[in-house]
């Protein structure tokens, strides 16, 4: 009895061991996060991602995602307008992405002399009441050409 107990408690035991797969070392494990997960920005915390300063951002000041998605594929879903981040991990670096949301376009309306700025909404329509600054410089709208225009701002 004692040894067919014996027998018993052997074979379990390297049953289990054979059955138990072995561990991934660090270095061959995953680097990169499985989800990637949009947080909206406040209007200061847009201002430092529109300048490249996304250490400025603090991640615990970002309250909570408004979506995630898989890392691995494109974010393809309709976000209200305003200022979004996009945050993952990246071969072990936090990975942040600027994403504003407008229903507005801005097309330049190139000329040899002027500068010509076009805004309108997402049906074409023209918006002529847009506070518009290039290089903190005021740009007036221009009726006629139904455009924002800084003339003579192009140098040759």
């Amino acid at each position: 009895m004692k040894k067919s107990l014996l027998l018993l408690i052997l074979l379990l035991f390297s049953a289990n061991l054979l059955a138990q797969k072995p561990q991934k070392s660090l270095l061959e494990s995953n680097r990169n996060s499985y989800y990637a997960y949009i947080y909206r920005l406040t209007d200061a915390q847009a201002e430092l991602a529109c300048k490249n300063q996304y250490n400025k951002i603090e991640i615990k000041n970002l309250g909570q995602p408004v979506d995630s998605f898989v890392f691995d594929n494109e974010y393809t879903k309709k976000l209200p307008s305003g200022n979004y981040l996009e945050v993952s991990v990246r071969e072990n670096y936090l990975n942040m992405l600027y994403m504003p949301v407008s229903g507005i376009l801005v097309d330049l309306i190139l000329n040899e002399r002027d500068l010509k700025i076009a805004v309108t909404d997402t049906l074409h329509n023209i918006i002529n009441n847009a506070e518009v600054f290039v290089n903190d410089k005021k740009i007036l709208f221009d009726k006629k050409t139904q455009s924002y225009q800084d003339l003579k701002s192009r140098k040759n």
